[in-house]
């Protein structure tokens, strides 16, 4: 029998490569469904490490922080909708979905929230993710800091170039700007 080489991996290091493939394939505008699947496998360890290490459920912490009180119940129907649809079909086989692309947003939201609790990381995906999310939630976010920095980021902000250009504008101008970032946005 051939040998196949082996990677050491950990759950974290799991979580952190599907929620930075999702990221990079939301920003290619690749399959939406394909992103959400991602996003919410990460998100999904992300939240059994949580628990494990005793901590609140970080997307009400979240949504509490962050999210209009008359938009806090739409937030969590978002995050929570597709994630059984799409990952078993031994409940529903037959059944069709109404899939909203644009509920990946928040699934990604909270994998990024964890990511970073959990490692102490702010890595520069996530940072041009959540710069992203609060440029396109103004109507959701009460956070003055994050709507600050979003309007910055609306310098770098090409429409007709999209989110691969959003993408590309604010990761060449993101070493400059770094050390700002993580208390920004999530002080």
């Amino acid at each position: 029998m051939k040998s196949y080489e082996t990677k050491t991996i950990s759950k974290i290091s799991v979580a952190r490569g599907q929620l930075k493939t999702a990221i990079e394939l939301y920003f290619q505008e690749s399959e939406p469904v394909a992103v959400h699947a991602l996003a919410a496998n990460a998100q999904a360890i992300l939240s059994d490490l949580y628990r494990k290490r005793g901590l609140i459920s970080p997307i009400e912490n979240c949504i509490a922080k962050l999210v209009k009180t008359e938009k806090q119940d739409e937030v969590r129907k978002a995050i929570k909708g597709p994630k059984n649809y799409i990952k078993h079909a031994n409940k529903d086989p037959d059944e069709y979905y109404e899939f909203r692309p644009a509920q990946a947003q928040f699934v990604i939201w909270e994998a990024c929230e964890m990511y970073k609790t959990l490692t102490k990381e702010t890595p520069k995906w996530a940072m041009i993710y959540w710069l992203w999310f609060y440029m396109h939630h103004q109507d959701v976010l009460t956070h003055p800091t994050g709507k600050q920095l979003m309007q910055q980021a609306y310098s770098l902000y090409r429409p007709e170039e999209g989110r691969a250009g959003f993408y590309k504008n604010v990761s060449a101008a993101y070493d400059i700007v770094a050390p700002e970032f993580p208390n920004i946005l999530t002080t």
